[in-house]
């Protein structure tokens, strides 16, 4: 399930253009405000979070290298996805609750929170990300984040779903699981909490069974999706 939530800046503000980790962190204050215990168990878990958001949606010209001018007045909106109702619940909740949003001294009013109606996924669909998709493996002990391009990419891809969704729903992904074409590609190197990770905005095809392209839908396609990776916009 998804919602659209539109905000509108109530002062002018500078932010740096990697603000995922304090939209995260905004999040699970929201998720705090209406279940602390939830909030708790995700925040502390090292197993995956099952929410994902995209990148925000910011007028072109206030975007200048690397940080973001928000005049105030200044309407954005961003894309939040989850397969568990109850952190949808209390995210929307917390933000019901409290009508505003902080990020990095930029300070939002709630205007919207818009559920999306899910499509009608078959076997095949064309996804294009509304936040990098990151993926990586140990090589030698050390940590190498993958593009597209890398020979690897698809099969970790493909291992990090079937994982995720066998953690979700307690069984495994027995269907076929393919992205059968990268139609456009490019690499974004991404700050979150000190540490620069190598991403990609892609547009792909990818088959596989209507439920998991719809867990894909939900949840987010490679890791970190809970720091704002991997969001996906299903275009048919």
């Amino acid at each position: 399930m998804r919602f659209i939530v539109r905000l509108r800046t109530t002062n002018d503000a500078t932010i740096p253009i990697n603000y995922q980790h304090a939209l995260s962190s905004a999040l699970y204050s929201f998720i705090k405000e209406a279940n602390p215990d939830l909030s708790s168990s995700l925040h502390y878990s090292n197993d995956f979070k099952f929410f994902n958001f995209s990148n925000l949606k910011i007028p072109r010209n206030s975007i200048k290298g690397p940080v973001v001018h928000l005049k105030k007045g200044t309407s954005v909106m961003f894309n939040f996805s989850s397969p568990a109702a109850d952190i949808l619940e209390a995210t929307v909740s917390g933000m019901l609750s409290t009508g505003k949003m902080g990020i990095l001294g930029a300070d939002f009013e709630i205007e919207t929170i818009e559920m999306l109606k899910t499509p009608d996924f078959s076997g095949r669909a064309l996804f294009r990300t509304l936040s990098p998709v990151y993926i990586d493996i140990l090589r030698n002990g050390e940590r190498w984040d993958l593009l597209p391009t890398d020979p690897e990419w698809r099969q970790r891809i493909e291992e990090n779903s079937r994982k995720k969704y066998a953690h979700y729903f307690g069984r495994d992904y027995k269907g076929d699981f393919e992205i059968e074409q990268v139609r456009r590609m490019s690499s974004k190197r991404i700050e979150v909490h000190g540490q620069w990770w190598v991403s990609a905005n892609v547009e792909f095809i990818q088959k596989a069974g209507p439920d998991m392209i719809k867990f894909l839908w939900d949840a987010g396609i490679g890791r970190k999706n809970s720091q704002g990776f991997g969001c996906l916009q299903f275009l048919g």
